[in-house]
């Protein structure tokens, strides 16, 4: 009877230690329920929920949610540089899944100390989104989404994640100083153009150009320009226009998953997050390339 009380003990204490071991995760791989997960770039970490796996794909910067028992799906964002306005209002914008399905914030967030909860609704799906501010900038946000009838399931599911996040200091390593050095005082500039004839001698063309002036002193000047124009031919209805935007604020790079992104604050507080990539030279912006050449607007 000792021997036996003294192997279950071992076999739970073994069970202990392994939940809490860390795997620090990697693009492309999957991981079991139970495993600790950690992306040392953002300093944030916690344990894979029963009956669910979870992954970050090698294009995205998010961690992945599913489970094959169990309905809907969830994700995991891990980033640095959110304070809790712009994280309330991440939270407070509408959740698109997909195939036109898109869940409307159903109150105002639930804010407790560092701690932000929002509810999304639709008429047949649910969604529940918690947000944790850690104490070195950081911050993570789990979000589960799927029938109606789990609402009170995810919610256990988020309970459960969130007593399991460990925050600790962001590894950045090298990263944000090199894309700051890459960047400061720079100008990133997109160029797009579409153009289509058809034999009946009417065309259709379309052109745009966005640039960010992103100065040493880390404010940015935004400005975007369109230009459209359709003509029929035959005597068909034409038609041109053009518009334009500009935008002022503040620059830093942050850490999203594990990787570098662009973070714009403008003037009302608004936040965007782009990722940044390099190949060789170029330069790529949310997936998207563009030129990044000395800025004649910064001093």
């Amino acid at each position: 009877m000792r021997f036996m009380l003294l192997s279950v003990l071992i076999m739970i204490i073994s069970a202990i230690a392994q939940s809490s071991q860390s795997v620090t995760i990697i693009a492309g791989q999957e991981y079991e329920p139970g495993t600790r997960v950690n992306l040392p770039t953002t300093g944030v970490s916690f344990i894979i929920p029963r009956d669910w796996r979870g992954g970050m794909p090698p294009d995205q910067a998010i961690f992945i949610l599913a489970s094959h028992t169990k309905p809907g799906i969830g994700m995991a964002i891990m980033q640095t540089g959110m304070n809790q306005d712009n994280l309330i209002k991440f939270l407070s914008e509408q959740q698109d899944l997909g195939d036109n399905i898109i869940l409307q914030p159903d109150a105002s967030p639930k804010i407790t100390d560092s701690r932000i909860q929002m509810n999304y609704t639709h008429v047949f799906y649910t969604g529940k989104a918690f947000g944790i501010l850690g104490p070195h900038g950081n911050s993570v946000t789990f979000f589960f989404a799927g029938p109606m009838s789990e609402k009170e399931y995810y919610q256990t599911l988020l309970d459960k994640l969130i007593a399991s996040v460990n925050f600790s200091k962001p590894e950045t390593g090298n990263l944000i100083k090199e894309w700051q050095k890459l960047l400061s005082g720079m100008m990133l500039k997109k160029l797009e153009s579409y153009s289509n004839n058809d034999a009946g001698g009417g065309y259709a063309e379309h052109s745009s150009e966005e640039t960010i002036h992103l100065c040493s002193d880390g404010t940015y000047t935004y400005s975007s320009s369109t230009n459209f124009g359709v003509d029929g031919g035959g005597g068909a209805s034409s038609g041109y226009g053009a518009k334009s935007s500009h935008e002022k604020g503040k620059w830093q790079v942050v850490v999203m998953g594990n990787q570098a992104a662009l973070l714009l604050e403008a003037s009302n507080g608004l936040q965007t997050h782009q990722s940044l990539a390099l190949d060789g030279e170029r330069t790529f912006l949310d997936g998207n390339r563009v030129y990044r050449v000395k800025s004649d607007l910064c001093e």
